[in-house]
């Protein structure tokens, strides 16, 4: 069984209900498939957080609170191990070593997918993370499928 990460911005179009491409992947798979990072959760309360001035959680945090909670009771939330955390460092100075730094964030939800050989989802174009298929870094954009990564075989490499 293939397990997908799903990165922040994915759960964010979903609970925008933006994309009908992404609407189409996330009903092939089972919630036994789909994961997210304990990070991308805090992503989210922290935008929220951002929208909510002086602590006052505004009408439109709350919209958001509610349908991520719903999002929570199909997507289990995995925490941040580690083994993710050794993963990701190797992955962070490759990522030194090729030119093409990956933010901080990107690099630990990266990593923690490579660590648990599961496949990253993200739609974010700009983070590069096809670049890290010779790691063994399995990659889909969801939102944008034309940048597809091929799996690679060398996760061994890395481990």
């Amino acid at each position: 069984m293939t397990c997908y990460l799903l990165n922040t911005n994915i759960l964010i179009a979903a609970a925008n209900d933006t994309s009908a491409i992404l609407n189409s992947h996330l009903a092939k798979h089972t919630n036994d498939e789909l994961f997210t990072s304990s990070l991308s959760w805090m992503e989210i309360y922290h935008g929220i957080l951002k929208i909510s001035p002086e602590g006052v959680i505004t009408h439109k945090a709350r919209m958001y609170l509610k349908v991520f909670e719903k999002l929570e009771s199909s997507i289990r939330i995995e925490p941040f191990t580690k083994e993710d955390a050794e993963v990701t460092a190797k992955l962070y100075d490759h990522s030194r070593r090729l030119g093409h730094m990956l933010s901080f964030q990107d690099a630990l939800i990266a990593g923690q997918a490579l660590s648990r050989n599961f496949v990253l989802v993200s739609g974010d174009r700009r983070a590069g993370f096809e670049l890290y298929a010779d790691m063994g870094l399995k990659y889909e954009n969801w939102l944008y499928p034309i940048h597809q990564t091929p799996p690679s075989t060398l996760l061994n490499d890395l481990l």
